[in-house]
């Protein structure tokens, strides 16, 4: 594993993206993920296939580890949740550098919502992609995530939705 670092301080619209190769089939998956951001937003990732995590202050960068759900757990502790995470969770969201850790059989959903929290996305209402949880998320992002992430960038103009 290798520790990236910089210093940045505004949520980005470009990120280096590490996505840990341990990920296997469900690799493509989380590229897919990326993808569909990419498409809805002037975000821009540069995938690297490689596990690299960030430890503090790293620059538009984004670390994706391929976790199990008792690591999914030891992060959540560290960071102060105590819920019991079923599927996916992410730490150090600044949105400017994250740390995700997504199970080894994730979802494209699951991966899609944890890369809006990386990319400094908040917990939102039912039928977004960016509810809490799982049961209420849609399953792609919707004109109401892709307002949060124009909100964050008001150096953006935020085009109508369809």
């Amino acid at each position: 594993m290798t520790t990236t670092a910089g210093c940045s301080s505004l949520p980005g619209d470009e990120y280096t993206v590490y996505v840990d190769p341990a990920f296997g089939d469900n690799y493509q998956t989380v590229v897919d993920s990326l993808h569909a951001w990419e498409l809805v937003t002037p975000v821009k990732f540069h995938i690297k296939k490689k596990l690299a995590l960030c430890s503090t202050g790293c620059g538009y960068e984004i670390g994706i580890k391929a976790s199990t759900r008792a690591e999914i757990e030891a992060q959540a502790k560290q960071y102060g949740d105590h819920h019991h995470p079923l599927d996916v969770t992410a730490y150090d969201i600044q949105g400017v550098w994250s740390n995700v850790y997504l199970t080894y059989d994730v979802t494209k959903q699951a991966a899609s919502h944890e890369i809006g929290h990386a990319l400094g996305l908040h917990h939102t209402g039912y039928g977004t992609l960016m509810c809490a949880t799982k049961d209420c998320a849609s399953q792609h992002i919707t004109c109401s995530d892709i307002a949060q992430y124009y909100e964050l960038r008001p150096h953006l103009v935020n085009p109508t939705c369809w």
